[in-house]
């Protein structure tokens, strides 16, 4: 079987749209979410705005109105709640290096060797001093990457607003 030059040409065309589909998959790959999560905010909103649109005869309005109480839905309860789960994190470390172990161990083991209990209380200082530098690495973390999560977020924004509209 012989290839000829439109063979060939098809084959290099297809080649083309399969190099240049990989290329924008990896473009869009850290956004992909983001659009996802858009789409099914306006999918849930789609409700609200049709009662919205019915009562304002104005496309592009109903869906500022929509946002922005989309907007007040999602930030509201995260601005009173993120604080006090904190709060409560901080709550509990504190708790826990305050606890005294050695009485908590011989209350439950009476007869332990002096050496389990003083093993079992250095083992559970690791282990507080190990929970508490995981969760203070990820509110670093979460902090250093803000501009990304606002970057993530304004993309839903605008996929939710130009779907709800459309």
């Amino acid at each position: 079987m012989e290839l000829n030059d439109k063979d060939i040409k098809k084959i290099i065309v297809l080649l083309l749209v399969l190099v240049v589909a990989v290329l924008v998959f990896f473009l869009i790959k850290p956004i992909i979410l983001s659009i996802f999560g858009g789409l099914i905010l306006a999918y849930a909103f789609s409700p609200i705005y049709k009662k919205v649109i019915k009562i304002i005869k104005y496309r592009n309005l109903a869906a500022i109105l929509v946002s922005i109480v989309a907007l007040i839905i999602i930030i509201v309860p995260l601005y009173f709640l993120i604080p006090l789960v904190v709060k409560q994190v901080f709550g509990i470390f504190q708790q826990a290096q305050n606890l005294d172990i050695p009485l908590f161990i011989r209350y439950i083991f009476p007869s332990a060797p002096e050496e389990f209990i003083v093993q079992m209380s250095v083992t559970w200082g690791g282990v507080v001093s190990q929970m508490s530098s995981v969760v203070l690495n990820f509110i670093i973390q979460t902090l250093l990457q803000t501009h990304v999560i606002l970057f993530n977020l304004a993309i839903v924004a605008f996929v939710f607003f130009f779907a709800l509209r459309d």
